[in-house]
């Protein structure tokens, strides 16, 4: 059945699961890869967008205990358990607070599918995300637009001018990480242990105190687009830092917010004093940022139009 919409919605951060004794490893992968993506205030769907050669989208058995998506070489792209709503994320590199819809559309919008793809030789991140958009497009037979609103938003600042905190440093050191254009990562690692450091991407840990993300060699622009997604609203970096940082922060586990279950407060730290601190506690004393709440023009990607997929 389809329906249409006008109105805003929440996207959330896209991450694949593992569970395990205790402990929730995540690889969180939000097109943190050097030089993968194309500029996401720009895109538009186009009836020239690649396709992929093979594509499987079924309804989710949420049995699997593995939750998210990853980019694969030579053309496949695997989504496990992703609600639609989070496979238009990633088609389209949406930040927080940058999809719209009618919640007439939440039905369709919130149902979890598994997808398998396949495309002859080895294209790019970037090109997959274009063929992901022509799937929703055939598929779910999704119709969408831009436009520009007026919108609060948080701008991205430095605490002390030309100075960040203790856990954001410049990386000096080419060789503590991975280059991940030689080969993405094909698997979860094993229960117990940490995904691998991969230049330019976050992992995540989620521990009874809250979540622990590390990235090694991230430019600004990936850590804002890491950030967007535990924010009720989209951000923009305002610290004029340049160059590759390496980042750990600890901050309070909860859920990108969405219509029924807002986000807290990021600026009041918990009465628990064992759990990690809300996130904007923790980006200024461990990052030395912070956020400042304005408003701003903000590209809206508004959903026209969304049907559950065809039959494969």
């Amino acid at each position: 059945m389809g329906v249409t919409s006008s109105e805003s919605y929440k996207n959330r951060a896209v991450v694949r699961m593992g569970l395990s004794q205790g402990l929730l490893l995540i690889a969180l992968i939000v097109c943190c890869i050097v030089g993968c993506e194309e500029t996401w205030a720009t895109q538009s769907s186009s009836p020239q967008e690649p396709t992929f050669d093979a594509a499987s989208v079924k309804p989710s058995n949420s049995q699997s205990g593995v939750v998210g998506f990853m980019f694969e070489p030579g053309g496949h792209f695997v989504a496990n358990d992703e609600p639609v709503r989070n496979l238009i994320t990633t088609a389209y590199q949406l930040r927080a607070g940058q999809m719209a819809a009618d919640p007439a559309l939440n039905t369709v919008l919130s149902k979890s599918f598994d997808v398998e793809t396949e495309a002859k030789g080895n294209p790019s991140i970037a090109e997959m995300r274009m063929m992901l958009r022509s799937l929703l497009r055939e598929r779910f037979n999704m119709r969408a637009h831009w436009e520009t609103r007026e919108l609060p938003l948080y701008a991205l600042e430095l605490v002390k001018s030309g100075k960040t905190g203790d856990d954001m440093v410049r990386n000096r050191d080419i060789t503590n990480c991975i280059d991940p254009t030689r080969g993405m990562p094909s698997a979860m690692p094993a229960p117990g242990a940490m995904p691998p450091s991969y230049c330019g991407m976050f992992s995540i840990s989620r521990k009874p105190e809250g979540l622990i993300g590390t990235g090694i060699k991230i430019p600004m622009d990936k850590l804002v687009a890491w950030l967007g997604g535990y924010l009720d609203r989209p951000l923009l970096d305002e610290t004029g830092l340049m160059g590759d940082f390496d980042v750990n922060l600890e901050f309070a586990s909860q859920q990108p917010p969405d219509a029924s279950h807002p986000l807290p407060d990021p600026a009041v730290r918990r009465p628990d004093s064992s759990a990690f601190p809300p996130i904007a506690i923790a980006l200024r004393e461990q990052l030395g940022l912070k956020l400042d709440a304005k408003n701003g023009p903000v590209q809206i990607f508004v959903i026209d139009h969304i049907e559950e997929p065809t039959p494969n």
